[in-house]
């Protein structure tokens, strides 16, 4: 019953704790993930926004579809979807519980303190301030809903084995159940989900004796089909990404080399930040992270060594150390897919939401394991290290949930990050005024005059808050700049904004044909015109000018060449829109039927092209009958 007790209050807790931070805001890929809410109006265009992500090798549909019931909410308040992220994270909470416990029950049978020791752990982690972004980032939903489905094929899992002494077959079907729907499930939420019979032989080769029902000879197959093949395959497709394409290279800023022994380090920092709560070390803004150049770097070759000797360690002596075994192959498998050799950006803290896992059960196992004169003051420290832990994560929280303040805390504790003053800008102009922002852009830039492109947003700023300031001297500093900076992803989207500026304001900082100068100085810079996705965005970007100048056929062309760099859905959409337009319908229409002979392979962006031409079938058919009506009475009236 107090245990019972004990567990409400902890998610009681947790859902107080984390109350404050529903007044945050939309951050980083909120927007570009979700937007595509804002076109749910109907069942169709439900299934494809379900299947139109782009994030990652699946595009994610199961996490979608979880914000469809929130579609009309969408580019309102942040609140709603915070909130339901914080459900998941409490529900989460429960999972990992059952997991705990069904864990410390496999390895030890009746353990006298199971209970308390998978509700420790709970508290421990559900309260750990390293994981707060992992809810109060709205698209992170993705990351938190895989951990649902890891959970629940892991305690799935554990429940099938439990029964494997009295019911060998049965429980052998029930484990291979829980694997195989449960990582269906977690990868269909997030590529992560992958890790599920990793992580399971994780347990089997730490924690778990081999069943004494089961003939080594079957246990071993059966290991070897479930476990060991499926894992071979997660390290197959890591190495398979070493070396990185030059294109990748010029994306990232990296080799697959760098970013591997910059996760060393990364690694250790994200156990620090754990177990040792620093609140100025938290926050959504990593993007300064240093890269590491050379393992010949004293601190990166420490890193590399003590990972290699802790990683080696924990498999030589995974019999003898077990629980410490668990808890470094735990985290380290958790990380296989976002801290190793795919190249992502370097850090985000909530990549450590189920890694993490392992040394919070290692750190509970342990401490409430001690007996002797040492078993109260071990059951202290824990509360007391929960205790203070919620403290902190409050404290978290609430800033969260004052925009503003935490714009200008994250901005001060992360002074190289780019994010971080742009998104400060961004706050500024929303809860002072438009001048203000530009000041802190202008700030930053003079800081840093490698992020010149930065200005280009500076610029759009300019035009929205009718700047009365002279920016001559900045459009001549970018014409020189562009041409040779360093390749960055955001300048797409700066260039995009500015543009929109320029079109939907009086601007009075800078005219289209300066925009459009600007946007050819990009793409006269080699790192850009090699890229694909970039020079699609240009030629797009040249189209949009083009038909606001009236040139049509300029349009066309420039359609034609962002098809030629990279196609997509906007694009086909696009093209067929301008043919309509220009009453070019039967041109159109053998457009989409050019178009349904190349989609993708992919099945979801299969399906995604498919509706894609469906709709645009449907609107080539409307404009044409409106173009009929608006027709007749000329007609009518020339027969008159």
């Amino acid at each position: 019953m107090a245990l019972s007790a004990a567990l409400v209050t902890v998610l009681l807790l947790g859902w107080f704790i984390y109350q404050p931070a529903s007044n945050s805001v939309y951050l980083l890929d909120d927007r570009t993930n979700l937007s595509g809410l804002a076109s749910v109006h109907d069942a169709e265009s439900a299934l494809q926004f379900v299947v139109s992500g782009s994030a990652g090798p699946v595009g994610r549909p199961l996490s979608l579809a979880t914000f469809l019931p929130q579609a009309a909410m969408w580019n309102e308040s942040a609140a709603p979807f915070i909130r339901v992220n914080i459900a998941i994270h409490l529900l989460n909470g429960l999972l990992a519980c059952l997991f705990f416990l069904q864990l410390t029950r496999a390895r030890s049978g009746e353990h006298p303190n199971d209970k308390l020791i998978a509700i420790a752990a709970m508290a421990l982690w559900l309260f750990l301030p390293l994981l707060a972004s992992s809810s109060l980032m709205i698209v992170q939903r993705m990351a938190t809903l895989t951990a649902t489905f890891l959970l629940l094929g892991l305690n799935g899992y554990l429940y099938a084995r439990s029964r494997i002494e009295s019911h060998s077959g049965t429980a052998l079907t029930g484990m291979t159940a829980a694997l195989v729907l449960g990582t269906a499930l977690a990868v269909l939420s997030k590529e992560n989900g992958a890790l599920l019979p990793v992580l399971v032989l994780v347990m089997e080769a730490t924690l778990l004796k081999p069943p004494a029902s089961v003939s080594m000879k079957r246990w071993r197959t059966w290991g070897l089909v479930f476990l060991a093949l499926p894992t071979a395959a997660v390290i197959v497709f890591l190495i398979s990404y070493l070396p990185y394409s030059e294109d990748t290279v010029l994306r990232r800023g990296m080799t697959g080399w760098e970013r591997l022994i910059t996760q060393a380090g990364v690694l250790w920092e994200y156990l620090l930040n754990a177990f040792v709560a620093r609140p100025a070390a938290y926050g959504p803004f990593h993007d300064a992270y240093p890269l590491a150049r050379s393992i010949a770097n004293p601190a990166t070759l420490a890193a590399v060594l003590s990972w290699i000797v802790v990683i080696g360690g924990a498999i030589l002596w995974r019999r003898k150390y077990p629980l410490i075994a668990f808890a470094v192959l735990w985290f380290i498998t958790g990380h296989l897919l976002e801290s190793t050799t795919v190249p992502l950006e370097l850090y985000f803290e909530h990549r450590n939401y189920l890694p993490i896992m392992g040394p919070v059960f290692a750190l509970s196992y342990s401490l409430l394991s001690v007996t002797g004169q040492y078993r109260n003051v071990a059951r202290l420290a824990i509360v007391a290290y929960v205790l203070m832990n919620a403290a902190i994560l409050l404290s978290v929280t609430s800033l969260w949930g004052k925009p503003l303040q935490a714009a200008s805390y994250w901005n001060v504790n992360s002074p190289n990050s780019v994010r971080a003053a742009a998104h400060l800008a961004a706050r500024q102009m929303t809860d002072i005024s438009g001048p203000v922002g530009i000041i802190t852009l202008q700030e930053f830039v003079a800081r840093h005059p490698e992020h010149a492109y930065l200005r280009l947003h500076e610029l759009a700023v300019s035009c929205r808050v009718a700047s009365e300031r002279d920016y001559t001297s900045t459009i001549i500093d970018l014409e020189e700049a562009l041409p040779s900076i360093e390749f960055d992803n955001s300048v797409a989207t700066m260039l995009d904004n500015l543009m929109i500026a320029i079109s939907e304001t009086d601007c009075r900082s800078v005219d289209r044909e300066t925009g459009k100068r600007l946007a050819e100085a990009v793409a006269s810079n080699p790192a850009y015109a090699n890229n694909k996705r970039h020079m699609s965005s240009y030629h797009l970007l040249m189209a949009g000018i083009a038909i606001e100048q009236g040139d049509h056929s300029g349009a066309m062309r420039a359609l034609e060449l962002a098809r030629t760099a990279k196609r997509s859905n906007l694009v086909d959409t696009l093209i067929v829109s301008r043919l309509s337009a220009e009453h070019r319908f039967d041109e159109a229409r053998n457009y989409i039927e050019e178009a349904t002979f190349q989609m993708p392979l992919h099945p979801l962006r299969r399906l995604s092209a498919k509706i894609a031409l469906r709709q645009l079938r449907r609107q080539v058919d409307v404009l044409e009958m409106q173009a009929v009506n608006d027709s007749k009475p000329d007609a009518i009236a020339d027969n008159g």
